[in-house]
């Protein structure tokens, strides 16, 4: 059995706290559509990077570029409309959470 890829862990347990109110807003789901471009191209570039069996330093560091960008760029969705909504911080919070937990892997 294969083991669940990086990019579906991140988004199951992304929409899973997004609907922990018992519904999506429109908020929360282009929060939801940015992280998930964002972490596709995150993990292409981890399995390019583990091609040949080992991250170098430099692709590490690029890792976690990539890493931070998944953040910044779904707080910028968050706060785009002008407001920074109690469940868009929840939101957010899960992001970094999920980042910490299945993102920090030693290279």
């Amino acid at each position: 059995m294969s083991e669940e890829s990086l990019f579906t862990i991140t988004m199951r347990e992304l929409i899973e706290a997004a609907k922990k109110d018992g519904v999506i807003t429109p908020e929360e789901q282009d929060i939801i559509e940015q992280v998930k471009v964002d972490a596709d191209s995150y993990n292409m570039i981890l399995q390019e990077s583990l091609s040949d069996g080992i991250i170098s330093s430099d692709e590490a560091e690029r890792l976690n570029g990539l890493k931070q960008m998944i953040v910044d760029r779904a707080e910028l969705i968050a706060k785009i409309d002008g407001k920074f909504e109690d469940d868009e911080k929840e939101l957010i919070k899960k992001l970094i959470k999920i980042m910490k937990n299945h993102y920090s892997k030693e290279y």
